[in-house]
């Protein structure tokens, strides 16, 4: 499934003039429920590092733990096939706010895990922030949404009784991948970051100590994939290439 129109992104610029012209190459995006990868998961616990084997036993929820351990095992199985080396070569660097990358960046990548699920976002040209979330998870959306969101955005979430919890997803989602991309983390203010028109002007305070003059923009994509909302933030427009990733049809990814 690709991403291509127009009306299934939203800009953010601290600029009001704005040049949307160019694409990047595609942007893969590779989702999985994680029990569709159960059948393999002794498998893919070979391909993680030492570390990453420690980090998963810390979560206390077997569900969590192997979420972890596919997302991570499959993240270093594409990055080798992409590099054309082993998955136990690939060495991940921290950048701003402990980002993981790639020394030299010849690969961007972002991922985001939830419990029984997980996204990995794969860019040949540009850094690249993701972020997932159930939108079935029990929580209490909208006092959160009184902390987070702008008057304008819980007015958006508001206008509609019946796509509410959707609409909440679909702001949080696109806050967080914004977040991720530009590498800043949890900021103390979410309601600085507007996201519910489509287009919207940043506070330019909030960039202006990123290096890269091209976080003037971002185009941030959205969508759904089975009980679950996605947003994936760019520096330029692209096209989003999906792909669900599932025991049997693994191989044909990978190795394409």
């Amino acid at each position: 499934m690709n991403i291509r129109n127009s009306d299934r992104y939203i800009h953010c610029s601290s600029e009001i003039n704005y040049d949307q012209n160019g694409h990047n190459n595609d942007l893969e995006v590779y989702f999985s429920e994680t029990k569709h990868l159960l059948p393999v998961y002794t498998d893919l616990k070979k391909y993680i590092s030492v570390h990453e084997q420690s980090r998963a036993d810390k979560y206390h929820f077997e569900e969590d733990r192997q979420t972890y351990v596919c997302c991570h095992a499959l993240l270093r199985l594409m990055l080798s096939t992409k590099l054309h080396v082993q998955p136990s070569e690939i060495s991940f660097v921290k950048g701003r706010n402990n980002k993981p990358r790639l020394k030299g960046n010849p690969v961007y990548f972002n991922i985001s895990h939830t419990r029984n699920a997980f996204a990995i976002a794969i860019s040949k040209t540009s850094y690249v922030g993701i972020d997932l979330e159930n939108v079935n998870r029990n929580l209490e959306f909208k006092s959160m949404a009184k902390a987070i969101f702008n008057p304008r955005e819980r007015s958006f979430i508001s206008e509609s009784c019946d796509d509410e919890r959707n609409r909440f997803f679909l702001l949080w989602t696109r806050k967080e991948a914004f977040l991720k991309a530009i590498g800043l983390g949890i900021i103390t203010n979410l309601k600085q970051i507007a996201v519910s028109e489509q287009i919207n002007l940043m506070n330019k305070k909030l960039l202006e100590n990123l290096s890269d003059r091209s976080c003037n923009d971002h185009f941030i994509y959205s969508g759904h994939l089975a009980d679950y909302c996605f947003s994936v933030s760019v520096p330029k427009t692209t096209v989003v290439v999906l792909k669900s990733i599932n025991g049997t049809n693994l191989d044909t990814i990978l190795f394409r």
